[in-house]
């Protein structure tokens, strides 16, 4: 801890493999939790005042996805198949409406806006496919800042086809949408 002109700073090290295989970062270094709150408490339990700023006085919720695969970006079945689910899985919980959007829409800067950006990138062949993805929240406010990280990457087998990939990616997507969001979904 160092402090900085009246203000107490605080370097957090990961050092990899001094755990025997990697270091853990709690939510509290995330910034999805805050310290005081129960171990136990959910997002959906957290009072207002100590959700992130980021989600602060929000009227619409936006979902821009990005799927790279071999074949470059994919903007066919797979794309509509991920975001579909990402923006379903958050309309069952938000409180504001829920849409998609497309690469360079205009709406993502509205400053009363959240746009969760999933990003899903695809590689290699046949079986061996595996699919990797994040999603993170993105305001265009100055309070933006209060949230750094999303969701922790996931990464999953996405199968030989379009078809299998969306259905292995849904439940990886949703804890990821669980993480990001501060309203707890329920399955």
């Amino acid at each position: 801890m160092v402090w900085a002109g009246g203000l107490r700073v605080v370097a957090v090290f990961a050092i990899l493999g001094s755990c025997g295989g990697g270091t853990t970062v709690s939510q509290s270094e995330t910034g999805n939790f805050r310290p005081g709150e129960a171990a136990g408490e959910t997002p959906s339990q957290r009072p207002i005042a100590n959700m992130p700023l980021i989600w602060a006085d929000v009227r619409q919720v936006q979902v821009l996805c990005l799927i790279n695969t071999s074949r470059g970006v994919d903007a066919g079945a797979l794309h509509r198949g991920v975001c579909e689910h990402a923006r379903s899985t958050i309309a069952r919980v938000a409180p504001v409406p829920v849409s998609v959007v497309r690469l360079g829409d205009p709406e993502v800067l509205k400053p009363d806006t959240v746009t969760m950006l999933v990003h899903v990138a695809i590689t290699g062949n046949g079986a061996e496919r595996l699919a990797a993805l994040t999603v993170r929240p993105f305001r265009n406010a100055p309070n933006n800042g209060d949230q750094l990280f999303g969701a922790a990457p996931r990464a999953v087998r996405a199968g030989e086809s379009d078809r299998t990939a969306i259905a292995a990616i849904a439940p990886a997507l949703t804890a990821a949408i669980t993480d990001a969001l501060p309203w707890k979904v329920r399955n």
